[in-house]
């Protein structure tokens, strides 16, 4: 008989109480981790939630600004063409879009205001002289003093649908100014001086030059040739248009802040060096003429139709712009064969015809050119109309006669006069080699491929050809008014007919239609 069993039976009383306690401390020891584990994803998610609102506000904004910024929409503003500064001539040069949510107060030109424009310093317009600390936002005191006018500020009440009510957006203003070289350059040496991390160039003498577009490139204003008045120019070269810089800034109703920027701009009229533009050869032989002058507002003598020739020509009267004479008649990257001598070359520089531009190419990439046009959402695609087989470059859509696309402006050609009423624009885009006869059109046609015409055609605006282009008459002439871009060698063999290549601006700013706001870039800025 075991003595002992009695005292150890009693030693081990309470040992599973001490572990079922032990087992509940732990358990809720886990339990209380997971419900701050789930507090604290609940709070994540949260601050997410809030930060999105606010950065999607300040987007809605920042759209709204886009909208109102192009001509001719309902409430559009109209822009300003100066840089921001103070004093005599400044008035109106900064738009502020302001959105406020019931009856509260947005200022944001005044730094007691809740929403006060604490981002301004960050746009480093010489004109405002306001202090920039990297990474801080602007000086409360600094702003107050430099910023006392009313003068430096146009303002205008948002179209948001909600707009003074409580379901207003959670943006509360959007700032419009002219881009300048700086303004989107926020980090200052010890110096005061800009490093230029984003600026367009670092050239000495530019911090303050407005920022021009071509519809690819930015440029400082003073880079420009001449330079010119402003932005808006069009030159021999190029067409430009100015940039602008929106600042959008929106607080989200838990208190989430996020301040948007994109640049804008108006999309430039499309432009050509000449009538004809081709990048690689030209081969001439037949019977055609080519006019370098802009004939949307050059007044030509006419001596047999269609054409003009004679002196220079005279600007029409009522005509859109002044009679432009900066054209070539053939641009090209390679050379120009003209073995008959034959042709007629009407421009400002006996025939204006510029060869060999290997070194300068053409201003445009035309492979580019195609995928724009030809994907943008409104353009016609004959390929099945066609019944094109094949792919690009390498499809055939065989021969067509007598393709109707776009409608001709009722006086065709129009020359001298500038009048393109009745004329219907569109974008067309045939993928693959073509044979045209007969055809007719207006707007802007992109061959993504060889482009062969017999028989004439008849086009208002832009022709864009991927390949070679080659014009081998067969009667019933043919007229190209606005200019044609080829992407290899064309060949200009009017064996039975003759054509007519005329520049007019008017017929390519018809092509491309109206002009959009572009956006050009858009980032957050973080201070």
């Amino acid at each position: 008989m075991n003595t002992n069993s009695p005292k150890k039976n009693k030693e081990q009383r309470g040992v599973a109480l001490f572990m079922a306690i032990f087992a509940l401390m732990l358990a809720a020891a886990i339990a209380v981790g997971f419900m701050y584990m789930a507090n604290s994803e609940t709070l994540i998610e949260a601050n997410y939630r809030s930060a999105q609102s606010a950065y999607f506000a300040a987007r809605a904004g920042l759209e709204e600004g886009r909208a109102r910024s192009q001509p001719g929409l309902q409430n559009a503003i109209t822009l300003p063409t100066a840089t921001p500064c103070l004093g005599a001539g400044c008035a109106g040069n900064v738009i502020y879009i302001i959105n406020p949510k019931g009856s509260e107060t947005v200022a944001p030109w005044s730094a007691t205001n809740a929403y006060w424009d604490e981002t301004l310093c960050k746009a480093n317009y010489v004109g405002f002289n306001l202090t920039n600390t990297h990474g801080q936002k602007c000086d409360s005191t600094d702003f107050t003093t430099k910023m006392n006018t009313s003068t430096w500020y146009t303002s205008y009440t948002s179209d948001d649908p909600g707009d003074g009510t409580a379901s207003a957006m959670e943006y509360k203003w959007v700032r419009i100014a002219v881009k300048v070289n700086n303004s989107n350059s926020p980090d200052l040496g010890a110096s005061a001086t800009v490093r230029y991390p984003y600026a367009v160039t670092a050239v000495s003498g530019q911090n303050d030059s407005p920022i021009c577009w071509d519809g690819t490139y930015e440029y400082t204003l003073a880079s420009l040739a001449g330079p010119p008045a402003n932005c808006a120019t069009n030159s021999p070269t190029a067409n430009y248009e100015p940039v602008y810089m929106m600042t959008s800034f929106a607080v989200s109703s838990s208190g989430s802040k996020r301040v948007l920027q994109m640049e804008i701009g108006q999309t430039p009229p499309f432009f050509t060096n000449s009538a004809i533009n081709v990048s690689d050869n030209v081969n001439l032989n037949g019977n055609f003429q080519t006019v370098g002058y802009d004939v949307c507002d050059c007044n030509c003598t006419i001596s047999h139709s269609p054409g003009c020739d004679g002196p220079p020509p005279s600007t029409i009267v009522g005509a859109p712009g002044t009679c432009s004479a900066s054209k070539d008649t053939i641009y090209a990257t390679g050379s120009v064969s003209n073995p008959s001598g034959s042709e007629t070359f009407l421009a400002t520089g006996g025939n204006g015809i510029s060869a060999n531009n290997a070194g300068n190419g053409l201003p445009y990439s035309v492979p580019t050119l195609v995928t724009r046009f030809s994907t943008q959402a409104n353009t016609i695609n004959m390929g099945s109309t066609f019944g094109c087989t094949g792919t690009p470059p390498t499809g055939s859509c065989g021969s067509q006669s007598g393709a109707v696309m776009g409608t001709l402006p009722t006086l065709f050609p129009p020359v001298p006069n500038y009048n393109d009423a009745g004329a219907v624009a569109q974008t067309t885009y045939i993928p693959g080699d073509v044979d045209l006869h007969g055809a007719t059109g207006s707007g802007i046609l992109v061959v993504d491929g060889n482009l062969t015409i017999h028989g004439g055609i008849q086009w208002y605006g832009l022709i864009i050809v991927a390949g070679d282009v080659d014009f081998t008459g067969g009667g019933g002439g043919s007229n190209i008014v606005g200019a044609m871009i080829g992407g290899q060698s064309s060949i200009i063999d009017t064996l039975g007919g003759s054509a007519g290549f005329f520049y007019s601006s008017c017929a390519l700013n018809k092509a491309a239609g109206t002009p959009e706001t572009a956006i050009i870039s858009q980032h957050e800025l973080i201070y």
